[in-house]
Parts: structure tokens; sequence; C-alpha cells
């Protein structure tokens, strides 16, 4: 299956609209955040947790993002330095992107993506508004790939239950090189299996 026809983007994007609107009247700003579809979601599909590390007092940013089957099995995880940032957002964007560039590698072009960042999730799933700025370029990016993918939906969680991205962020800001794990995971995020 290819990549979502425009068409059939302008259906989900004014889909994922009306939902907003109507949860906004009828279930209040909490309902907004919880599952907004890029694209038609499935059952069944792995999902992907992604968070971001960022110091503030210096700008420096980590990534971290793991891979689970449908099933709760573990898949695949990395987690990275990134170049310094000016915001919060910014580093979420940023491993968002990293995330969705590895998955793409991997071909894994059909998952629900999780993320704890509201603001994220919300510029992902809303009506695609250029933004002329270092986020905004950052979040077409994530767009232009997420285009190449068969199936994705961008959920939020909150952080609790994103405790394993995290955690392999937070790891990052000890590291000079990109990780990577297939197969086995990681001592320190075992306890999030």
């Amino acid at each position: 299956m290819g990549a979502c026809s425009t068409d059939a983007q302008r259906v989900v994007n004014a889909a994922t609209s009306a939902w907003q609107a109507w949860s906004m009247v009828h279930g209040g700003p909490a309902a907004v955040a919880q599952t907004v579809p890029t694209a038609t979601a499935g059952g069944g599909l792995p999902r992907v947790y992604v968070d971001a590390g960022f110091h503030a007092s210096d700008g420096m940013a980590t990534a971290g993002a793991a891979v689970l089957s449908s099933e709760g099995e573990f898949m695949a995880c990395f987690n990275m330095r990134l170049p310094h940032c000016l915001s919060p957002l910014m580093a979420e964007a940023l491993a968002c992107k990293e995330a969705l560039s590895w998955l793409k590698d991997k071909g894994l072009l059909a998952v629900q993506l999780h993320t704890d960042c509201r603001n994220l999730q919300h510029h992902l799933t809303s009506q695609a508004t250029r933004m002329r700025t270092y986020i905004g370029y950052i979040i077409d990016g994530c767009r232009t790939i997420l285009s190449s993918f068969n199936l994705c939906s961008v959920v939020y969680i909150p952080r609790l239950e994103n405790l394993m991205a995290h955690s392999l962020a937070s790891h990052a800001f000890t590291q000079t090189h990109t990780m990577y794990w297939d197969t086995i995971p990681p001592d320190f995020i075992a306890a999030y299996l």
C-alpha cells in the first residue's frame, strides 16, 4: 500500500478538525489530546515511543525511541545526542524526525507513534500551516517523512506511559555516539518492558 494521496490526506485532515472541534465542545481539552490519526489507524501496528531530553541551561538535547510489537514485545530502540536546541518543543520535533527517519530506514512504514508532547502531536496532526521558524521547518520535515509511510497514527500519551523512551533519551546525555539495539534491549529499559 502506498502513501496517502493528497485527496485522502485532505479527508483525514477534515475529519481530524471536525473531531477536535467536537471534542472541545463535548469532551474538553483532555479528549483532544488522545489519538488523532495522520492516516487511517489500524489495529495490530507496532508501537513507537519517542521522547527528547533537553537542558535549557546549555541547549543540549537528546532523543530516544523504542519499538514494541503490537503484542508488546521489544523490537528495537536507539538513542542519540541532537544538535543544540532552542526549546523543549524543538528538541521533541528533532527527536521525532530522527525516529521517523530511523523507522523508514528499517522499513517500518506502518506504526503508531507515541509522544508525551501535546504540542508536537497537535502540529503533526493539524492542518498543515507553514511556520517560518526553526521548529516549523523541523515539523515540515517530519510531515514529509510521514507522507512516505503506509500508515501512521500520532498518539499523545502521558509522560508516565513514555518512561522507556524518556530513559533512552536521558542516557544519551552521557554518550558520545548514537546507540542502536535490535532484538535485545539495553538493561536500563528492561524494567519498562
